[in-house]
């Protein structure tokens, strides 16, 4: 059985994480913070992201994060951005690599914030695509 979220199940556009695709044997999943209504729900927001990880198992996964609109409000969420590189740091194990697409300036001084909270391996697995 799957993970569902609860909160989620209610209202699909409440959080953003989900498995978009398999490709070589690698889950490739996506996020995109502006586009979930309880950006802000930080037990909520880990709790699904648990959920979703631990369905994977240790299977090989990718994290493809869309920063698209990535702004203020969701910048000065650090409590959230640090807990949720805390808990990325327990799947790290499969990771095989974070592509940030759609970059603001944002999205890269929250990176600054967050990446003393990585371990050394995640921070090698993160990829910016500039435009």
């Amino acid at each position: 059985m799957s993970f569902s979220c609860p909160v989620c199940s209610i209202d699909p556009t409440s959080h953003s994480f989900k498995k978009i695709a398999v490709k070589d044997n690698i889950n490739y999943f996506y996020t995109c913070p502006a586009k979930a209504k309880k950006y802000n729900d930080t037990d909520g927001i880990l709790y699904h992201y648990r959920g979703v990880l631990e369905d994977n198992k240790n299977n090989p996964w990718v994290w493809i994060f869309d920063a698209d609109n990535f702004s203020a409000k969701h910048a000065l969420n650090i409590d959230l951005a640090i807990k949720l590189a805390k808990l990325i740091n327990e799947y790290s194990n499969s990771l095989q690599k974070i592509q940030i697409v759609n970059p603001t300036w944002h999205i890269k001084a929250t990176l600054k914030i967050v990446t003393p909270f990585l371990n050394p391996k995640i921070q090698n697995l993160i990829k910016l695509n500039e435009n």
